[in-house]
């Protein structure tokens, strides 16, 4: 019988090895990595064509990381970003914005989580964002930690503007999907984005279309002023009269639908690593 080669052994062993496992050396677990931390929202890619966004609003009051690392000591730190940078407006057309920069410490992680904590959108804010035409709404909904705007088609051709209010003071967990096809990612000394994502149609994407027909409206009246299409997201035309019908969806209104959309937005988080 053919005995194999002492060297092919070796080889193969050295070669098993290296496939195996990345060696840090320990003087570099504590160097740091420049992170870039970016909030983002999907693109409607669920062909969902009687509902749009087109804008989410956000406070974060508090941002959390933690990280598991294969060598070295776990990562935990948390964070109030400044303002103005933690206001987050998103438009259509939008794909991210940036929060804040942090150094993380280089390593293997087994496990990247961020945290987001949802503060107060303030009044002001809101009506810069929506105009004065939309005082009554913005009065309806004080103290919410994010808002998601846009319109929806009813079947009989008509459109509604929408409003999903969250409570301020929410938890939204972010588990990063790793540098290529491992389970762990490494990083190494370079800068990096890190996305976090809402999926707003994804959360509405198991919706029948009959809870939003039989969904509570109330009306709103513009006045004579206010006569900005954009300010009224481009649903009136001219020759109609200056009122239109609104959707608010929040804890206290519409509950059923917010609890599940809330649910499902959620539960449909995700955060991608790029390496800049």
């Amino acid at each position: 019988m053919c005995k194999p080669s002492r060297y092919l052994i070796v080889s193969i062993l050295a070669l098993f090895l290296m496939q195996a496992c990345v060696i840090i050396p320990d003087d570099d677990l504590s160097k740091p990595v420049e992170v870039d931390l970016h909030v983002g929202w999907e693109n409607n890619n669920t062909g969902i064509s009687y509902i749009g966004f087109s804008k989410l609003l956000i406070n974060i009051n508090r941002v959390n990381f933690y990280g598991t690392r294969q060598e070295g000591s776990d990562i935990f730190f948390d964070a109030t970003p400044p303002a103005p940078n933690n206001n987050i407006v998103l438009a259509s057309g939008d794909n991210s914005v940036r929060i804040e920069s942090f150094d993380l410490p280089q390593g293997i992680y087994t496990q990247l989580k961020w945290e987001l904590t949802t503060g107060v959108v303030e009044r002001g804010f809101l009506l810069d964002e929506f105009g004065l035409a939309y005082t009554d709404i913005v009065d309806e909904i004080p103290g919410k930690g994010m808002i998601l705007s846009g319109f929806y088609q009813r079947q009989n051709g008509e459109q509604n503007l929408v409003f999903i209010a969250i409570d301020n003071n929410d938890l939204y967990s972010f588990f990063s999907s790793h540098l290529g096809d491992g389970s762990s990612a490494v990083l190494s000394p370079n800068n990096y984005l890190f996305s976090l994502f809402f999926k707003p149609y994804t959360a509405i994407e198991t919706i029948e279309r009959s809870a939003w027909e039989n969904a509570d409206t109330d009306e709103l009246e513009f006045d004579d002023d206010d006569d900005d299409d954009d300010k009224k997201f481009g649903i009136l035309d001219d020759d109609e009269d200056d009122k239109i019908e609104y959707i608010l969806i929040s804890s206290d209104n519409n509950s059923d639908l917010y609890e599940r959309i809330l649910f499902r937005l959620k539960n449909n988080l995700i955060s991608i690593i790029e390496q800049r």
